[in-house]
């Protein structure tokens, strides 16, 4: 995997040399006539380059830095397509392809196999798979919190908001965590006591959970994924993943609201999701179309309530 994405990492700043430094040649390769703004090309392969950086930071670790991969497999995947809408329209000629071969057909077999290696080994090891929840209210009863209290027990002294998280370093598992420090108070106003579930352990959890202004949550580290299984909470499909729009709200999130990406913790396919729980049994939950959703907590978690109260 690191030999590939070295190569790519090279290929990428050739082409990017190339594109920079003698622009025209690639016109008159392949049969174009020079256009006269050629800076935009040169933009282009200042692009290409930053690409190839890309691919020399994920190659010193693949399975870490796969979102990068993934990201160059999306470029790679639209550029001959955008190929196809160009040449359709008479803009470039048919020999224009010969070059999305090299720059991206090639490398999607192998591109493809380092994200598939990655989502193969980012499940963290599961120690006892014996212990299985037969049903959600089991599930409840049989997982503990950082108060010592058992989910059911906790229920009894409030409604409990019960936030499944993805993995702390996904982007949308950090927007959530500052979403849910944006509306505490409220929620706490409001008698429910919210709980988060992670697949890290209870001092990583600490650390990330008092970054974000929530010190004193309560939370349940669930490694093995048995609480998930309980409620249900697979792991995403292809177009949970890879849909257009989470895309954009990844973009978002990442750059508009500053969450970054970090190390993958768990299992980096799991879906997240939200269920309410009073006196030991589920009120409702919230199954997320794509692991790019987001709720609203407050209302998720209050409407409920203020409907219960005025029957």
């Amino acid at each position: 995997m690191r030999h590939v994405l070295l190569a790519a990492a090279l290929y990428n700043v050739l082409f990017a040399a190339w594109s920079i430094f003698f622009p025209s040649q690639v016109f008159t390769l392949f049969g174009m006539g020079v256009p006269r703004d050629l800076f935009l090309w040169q933009g282009i392969g200042l692009m290409i380059g930053i690409f190839g950086l890309g691919y020399g930071i994920a190659a010193t670790n693949p399975l870490r830095h796969w979102p990068l991969v993934l990201i160059g497999l999306v470029g790679k995947i639209a550029s001959p397509f955008g190929f196809l809408w160009f040449w359709w329209q008479g803009s470039v000629p048919l020999s224009w392809g010969l070059m999305t071969i090299p720059n991206d057909i090639i490398w999607w077999a192998p591109f493809v196999i380092i994200l598939a290696e990655a989502a193969r080994g980012s499940t963290i090891a599961e120690p006892d798979l014996s212990i299985q929840f037969a049903t959600p209210e089991a599930a409840l009863s049989g997982s503990r919190t950082t108060c010592c209290l058992s989910l059911t027990d906790l229920s009894h002294r409030a409604p409990v908001l019960l936030v499944f998280l993805r993995h702390f370093g996904c982007s949308f598992c950090r927007e959530a965590l500052t979403d849910l420090a944006d509306v505490r108070d409220r929620l706490e106003s409001a008698g429910v006591r919210p709980v988060v579930v992670h697949m890290s352990t209870d001092e990583r959890a600490k650390q990330v959970l008092r970054s974000y202004g929530l010190q004193g949550v309560d939370h349940v580290s669930d490694p093995s994924r048995r609480l998930y299984r309980a409620f249900d909470l697979r792991r995403a499909t292809l177009g949970q993943f890879i849909a257009p729009s989470v895309w954009w709200r990844g973009l978002q999130a990442i750059f508009g609201e500053g969450h970054g990406v970090g190390e993958l913790e768990g299992d980096g396919l799991q879906m997240p999701g939200m269920v309410l729980i009073s006196e030991g049994r589920v009120v409702k939950r919230q199954d997320y179309g794509t692991i790019a959703e987001r709720p609203d907590y407050l209302r998720f978690a209050t409407a409920e309530l203020t409907t219960s109260s005025a029957q």
